[in-house]
């Protein structure tokens, strides 16, 4: 009741002193009404955003695990693909340096694979320097081109399958010598195949024949309407002539002979086989990259406005990002068929033998280390992928505080998982670069493993980044204004920043943080 009667108190005053002096009571309501809109009504847009300007910087990409530090003992190795041991490196007893190949099995399928994906990857590179050279995109042309790579795609491949291996083929289809090679006395050279692999490889080659006969005459109705159903149908075509080949080529790297006369017949039908392979290698890339050349206009929309150009350059970047994805999980494959030495030690167990096949993960070559200490560790399988054998780490013992910093290699991750509180994880090990007396068994050790690292790179922060309609978004303030603007990411740096590999320039300035 106090309160109300000062109010009632304060509002007969106000009400007198207008009476009194309107002149004065009119002049105060209109300057606070003016400051009222000043204050509120005039505050600048930009206020309610925190922003950032686009700028060159050193990236770090970071795994952070923990791990103790122990005596170097006994490491069992495996390969990660399964196949034929082809060659062995290493004896029992033998000192060995780290990195050093101990043993190989089959993976000729898997180089070629490698200079495929090399050959993409070049192709897309140069597209990618037209399209920053010229916005100007002809659909018409890309058509024609899809449909002739269509038609030598066929022909190549036709060459391949009938002409090139054709006498590594012969008899009647159900005959059970219906693979091998021919003699000059009349015999025939059958290669280190089962009947049952004899008759797969048969039918897998007339099931090719009939698919390229069938398709071939069908490139004559391509329209634009159905051209791409057709490439993507004559790319599957040739994916599977290619893996025929390949097994083809397994089945000769098996055959061995004392025979001079045979050894020289069979080397002539493997280059012969080489060339298949070439051939259908060739026509595959060819055929990709014209079906990519023509996705890729479609996507331009034939426009030179600076909104489609930078789509069409968007594109062109996510295509040589792909390619190069597609080179590094080739060399990761082919990593996978070779046993390489995780650290410098002796070779103390060779539990295999050329020409055994050895399944993956099984423990084939045993090492000891030289090392006086190292460090045992378990990585998520969020991470592990990041993590690979030869890369940098930076290590703090609690025993010395953060300050004393210690460098460390990663040497050795285990293929096989190991669970650890319902969390799957995977055995790391790590040698110390230097020997230091300081460092004692049992120590607990924090682990930063680099990565990834990139130079004088654009970047922002990773907050100002985010997805919407499939798209990878940033906010950017331009004259005043807040705009959408598509963008295309790499390295995530451990200290928040992000790298910014196409979309914006050197001093643009993005949105951190909305208020609103």
């Amino acid at each position: 009741m106090k309160l109300i009667e000062q109010l009632k108190i304060f509002s007969t005053n106000i009400v007198n002193f207008a009476k009194r002096k309107p002149v004065w009571f009119w002049l105060g309501v209109a300057t606070l009404t003016v400051l009222a809109v000043f204050t509120l009504g005039g505050r600048n847009s930009l206020a309610d955003y925190d922003i950032e300007s686009v700028t060159r910087r050193d990236l770090v990409s970071l795994v952070d695990v923990t791990g103790k530090v122990r005596s170097p003992g006994k490491v069992d190795l495996g390969l990660e693909r399964g196949g034929k041991i082809t060659r062995i490196y290493a004896n029992v007893g033998d000192k060995v340096f780290a990195g050093r190949t101990l043993i190989i099995t089959n993976n000729s399928d898997l180089w070629a694979n490698y200079e495929e994906a090399r050959a993409s990857l070049a192709i897309e590179q140069l597209n990618l320097e037209e399209v920053r050279g010229t916005s100007v995109i002809d659909k018409d042309s890309a058509f024609t081109d899809l449909v002739n790579a269509l038609q030598d795609s066929y022909m190549s491949t036709e060459d391949a399958i009938y002409n090139k291996i054709d006498e590594i083929f012969r008899g009647s289809d159900s005959s059970n010598s219906s693979l091998g090679i021919a003699t000059d006395y009349g015999n025939t050279i059958d290669l280190d195949l089962s009947i049952g692999e004899r008759l797969d490889l048969r039918y897998e080659k007339n099931r090719l024949e009939k698919a390229l006969e069938a398709q071939r005459s069908l490139v004559s109705l391509a329209s634009k309407d159905n051209i791409l159903e057709m490439a993507n149908t004559a790319e599957t075509t040739l994916s599977n002539a290619q893996s025929f080949l390949n097994k083809l080529a397994d089945a000769f790297d098996g055959y061995q002979t004392d025979d001079l006369d045979n050894r020289d017949k069979v080397d002539a039908q493997r280059i012969n086989l080489f060339s298949a392979r070439s051939l259908v290698s060739d026509a595959l890339i060819a055929l990709r990259n014209a079906k990519q050349d023509y996705l890729g206009e479609i996507a331009s929309l034939v426009s030179t406005s600076n909104g489609d150009y930078l789509r069409t350059a968007l594109l062109q970047q996510e295509r040589v990002n792909a390619a190069q994805a597609r080179v590094n999980a080739a060399l990761a494959d082919i990593s996978r068929t070779i046993v390489k030495a995780p650290f410098s030690g002796m070779v103390t167990k060779v539990d295999t033998e050329v020409g055994e096949i050895v399944a993956s993960n099984s423990p084939i070559i045993s090492m000891i280390s030289d090392a006086a200490f190292e460090i045992e560790a378990y990585i998520a399988e969020a991470d592990i992928s990041k993590a690979l054998v030869g890369s940098t780490a930076k290590i703090d013992l609690d025993a010395y505080g953060s300050q004393e910093i210690f460098e460390a290699v990663l040497v050795f991750v285990d293929p096989a998982e190991t669970v650890i509180d319902g969390v799957s994880t995977y055995r790391a090990l790590l040698h110390f670069k230097e020997q230091d007396a300081r460092i004692l068994s049992g120590m607990t050790a924090n682990i930063e493993i680099v990565t990834g690292e990139a130079k004088g790179v654009l970047s922002i922060p990773q907050r100002a980044v985010f997805d919407k309609d499939g798209k990878t978004l940033v906010k950017v303030s331009s004259a005043g204004k807040i705009i959408e603007k598509e963008v295309s990411i790499g390295l995530k740096g451990f200290d928040g920043y992000v790298e910014i590999k196409g979309g914006l320039e050197e001093g643009e300035e993005v949105v951190v943080f909305s208020r609103d």
